[in-house]
């Protein structure tokens, strides 16, 4: 488990990609790494957060392409993005968002069952374009018993992404004790009348 943990941290897989690729590894997690770089599956580098290259003469420092943060270079508290880009210029660091912003998504539930799971990206853009339609959507949603969260790798695993859950999980709480107060102040009213 701690092998296929490892591998998905390096190289962006599912549970299930990192156990196959494993096991045709036969457990080296090394060896999963060249066999995916081979199979142009992640980039020479190993993916994410790898800093090192399997190719011939390769050195020990970053691979060709990728830039060592410079002092001062911190990551996002939330998503773990350098803010440090490649040589290219910003145009790792947008790719590398990017994928981010789809990799993970926001999940509409309700009653602890997944409804739909959007890309991130995609409900960003739309949150953005469609600002006086989504929020009141997003409102409504809540007063039916809605929940929102945000899921994915750059949240499941971070403090950051777990306190926006947190808020966000705060916000249905709160919306759920103001329908309890409305409907007990019109019964209240209600029968006050008869």
């Amino acid at each position: 488990m701690e092998q296929v943990e490892r591998l998905r941290e390096k190289a962006g897989l599912s549970y299930e990609e990192a156990k196959a690729v494993l096991e045709e590894a036969e457990g080296s997690l090394l060896d999963a790494l060249i066999l995916l770089e081979r199979q142009g599956r992640i980039p020479p580098g190993g993916g994410h957060s790898a800093s090192y290259s399997t190719r011939p003469g390769g050195e020990a420092g970053p691979a060709p392409g990728r830039e060592q943060p410079r002092s001062g270079g911190e990551e996002s508290p939330l998503f773990g993005i350098a803010l440090t880009t490649e040589r290219g210029g910003a145009g790792g660091f947008f790719r590398d968002l990017l994928r981010r912003g789809l990799e993970n998504s926001l999940e509409v539930r309700r009653k602890e069952e997944t409804v739909t799971s959007i890309p991130l990206l995609i409900s960003i853009v739309l949150l953005l374009l469609a600002f006086w339609i989504c929020l009141p959507l997003l409102v409504v949603g809540l007063a039916l018993g809605y929940r929102y969260r945000l899921a994915g790798p750059d949240f499941d695993r971070n403090q950051a992404g777990e306190a926006v859950n947190r808020a966000a999980s705060a916000v249905g709480d709160r919306v759920e004790q103001m329908k309890e107060q409305a409907k007990a102040y019109f019964q209240e009213h209600h029968h006050g009348k008869k």
